[in-house]
């Protein structure tokens, strides 16, 4: 494994996240390896390398079902952001 070195500012910045993490899942009460992950991630800007893969995989989710919904999903979703933006 390769040492990795980051600027003290961010180190800082990581480890107080680090120390600071709350649990996603507030039934369970525990910190999960994906509450790490994110934190890792958002403010060390390590990610694991199946990050890409899902990206990409979510990328294509998303086209697939953008390409497939039918219309008249489309003029529910449409109604319901209308109704929603006169909030």
């Amino acid at each position: 494994m390769q040492d990795i070195y980051i600027t003290e500012e961010r180190w800082d910045a990581l480890v107080a996240a680090l120390l600071d993490i709350r649990p996603a899942n507030p039934f369970t009460g525990r910190i999960e390896e994906s509450d790490i992950t994110t934190v890792l991630g958002e403010v060390g800007g390590i990610w694991p390398a199946s990050v890409l893969e899902d990206q990409a995989r979510g990328y294509q989710l998303h086209r697939a079902n953008h390409a497939t919904r039918a219309t008249s999903e489309d003029r529910t979703v449409d109604a319901v952001e209308a109704l929603l933006d006169d909030f």
